[in-house]
């Protein structure tokens, strides 16, 4: 098991289920699972092709500054939010590109 992908996939499983036992809350690992998988995209592409993701950078916070706003205007429910914040994603994307 050296595969990089393999050993993170085990470590975010198990995370997943020693959490709660913890007393950590499933939005926190949430959030933590979030930073670390853009965290390892832009890793990625800085070691095999030497460009600095300032689009992905761009993308990642705009498309969560929208939601923010959005949330504290609208006052979702939970599912809602997560809803959009995918939706707002792939529209972000979609707009300018992949």
């Amino acid at each position: 098991m050296k595969h990089p992908v393999l050993i993170l996939s085990a470590v975010l499983v198990v995370l997943g289920i020693a959490a709660p036992s913890l007393g950590m809350p499933l939005s926190k690992l949430t959030e933590i699972v979030i930073y670390v998988l853009y965290g390892l995209g832009v890793n990625m592409l800085v070691g095999y092709t030497g460009l600095v993701p300032f689009g992905a950078s761009v993308f990642f916070g705009c498309s969560t500054y929208f939601v923010a706003i959005f949330m504290l205007r609208t006052g979702a429910m939970r599912l809602w939010r997560w809803v959009l914040r995918c939706w707002a994603l792939c529209c972000w994307r979609c707009c300018w590109g992949f």
